[in-house]
């Protein structure tokens, strides 16, 4: 299966023409009754965002594996980021205006929405988002569409927009970083078309200078950035003709390949352990993966439906989120799968997972 990106874009555009409803809350609806609640101790400091559709799509947070609606049902909404900071908690992700006929970039801090700085048309979409010594930084791309259509890499610094690209090709943040008073985000800039697929090249802005990673020949993108003990950590998915996907792990710039026919989904760093989370691109024979320090093991689910989707390491335990099947929903901590709760009115529909943050 070949990897692409920028026909994403495309898909989000055609979708701003075909929504209608609006959205209507603001901030966390009333708790609802759900079916096989978790012991509140298994997942007690550990938030889980993500996106579940009945009607529309609603963004939700799991808090203590209690899942907490951000939105109603009537409008169309995703969650893609969450971060702890102190008492406080921060859900990014888009609201669909549906008024406005586009996307707007939010923050839900402790489930009060804050719309980002639009762009000329205020169409925005969210992929990752870390908080700094108060100060918060959600990245993702806009759109405009003056002239041809252009997709713009982009981060937000406390709401206010700051492009990292000039529109003269497709390109997308797609991971963020701080260490100090550096700020690193991890993206693709398109590359031209070679027979049919798209080319990007991994693209590593540190306090918006970019600097390539990749030769731009094959199709790549890229889900997590980390700086540790002045290790800059970059990790994403190559398209090979000869292998096809392959996740890879970049050090200071540095290529390690990870596994043929992975697609990485997720990284971090403690101290010297370096985790990545993949899954298979093919699905096919296997389950996810979690890689460490170059060793790789099994996570536990049905087979090819295993889907991490995001990890992070706190007070010396391993959290991994994902789906152990279609449907289920999963944290593992320290390899032990934890079922999370759905809403009753949740039907069988496959969720879209975002990140995991703990306190």
């Amino acid at each position: 299966m070949e990897m692409t990106r920028f026909h994403q874009p495309l898909r989000a555009v055609a979708r701003f023409a075909c929504i209608a409803a609006l959205l209507c809350c603001c901030g966390f609806v009333p708790r609802e009754k759900h079916a096989g609640q978790t012991q509140a101790n298994e997942l007690e400091g550990v938030y889980v965002v993500g996106t579940l559709t009945l009607g529309g799509d609603v963004a939700i947070v799991w808090e203590n594996g209690v899942p907490r609606p951000l939105t109603d049902r009537k409008g169309n909404a995703s969650a893609k980021a969450v971060f702890v900071y102190g008492e406080d908690v921060y859900v990014a992700g888009e609201v669909y205006a549906a008024a406005r006929g586009c996307w707007d970039a939010v923050v839900w801090k402790n489930g009060v929405p804050q719309v980002q700085e639009a762009s000329e048309t205020g169409n925005a979409q969210v992929t990752a988002m870390v908080v700094s010594n108060g100060d918060v930084y959600v990245t993702g791309y806009v759109y405009q569409y003056t002239g041809h259509p252009k997709v713009i890499a982009a981060i937000w610094k406390n709401g206010a927009l700051t492009r990292l690209t000039d529109g003269s090709v497709g390109a997308i943040a797609e991971a963020v970083a701080v260490s100090g008073n550096d700020v690193y985000v991890g993206g693709t800039v398109g590359n031209g078309v070679d027979n049919g697929v798209d080319r990007q090249i991994v693209t590593l802005w540190k306090n918006g200078v970019p600097q390539p990673l990749t030769d731009g020949k094959s199709s790549v993108n890229v889900c997590a950035v980390a700086v540790s003990d002045s290790a800059v950590y970059v990790a994403g998915t190559a398209f090979r003709g000869d292998v096809g996907n392959v996740a890879i792990l970049w050090r200071n710039g540095t290529p390690i390949d990870l596994g043929n026919g992975l697609v990485a989904s997720g990284m971090c760093v403690d101290g010297a352990d370096v985790y990545v989370v993949a899954s298979n691109a093919d699905d096919s024979d296997g389950c996810g993966v979690l890689w460490k320090n170059g060793k790789t093991r099994q996570l536990s689910g049905s087979g090819y439906d295993v889907k991490p989707s995001a990890i992070t390491v706190a007070n010396r335990h391993v959290y991994v989120v994902g789906r152990a099947d279609l449907y289920t929903v999963v944290v593992w901590r320290d390899g032990k799968s934890v079922s999370l709760p759905r809403p009753v009115w949740f039907r069988d529909q496959i969720p879209l997972l975002g990140g995991i943050s703990v306190k």
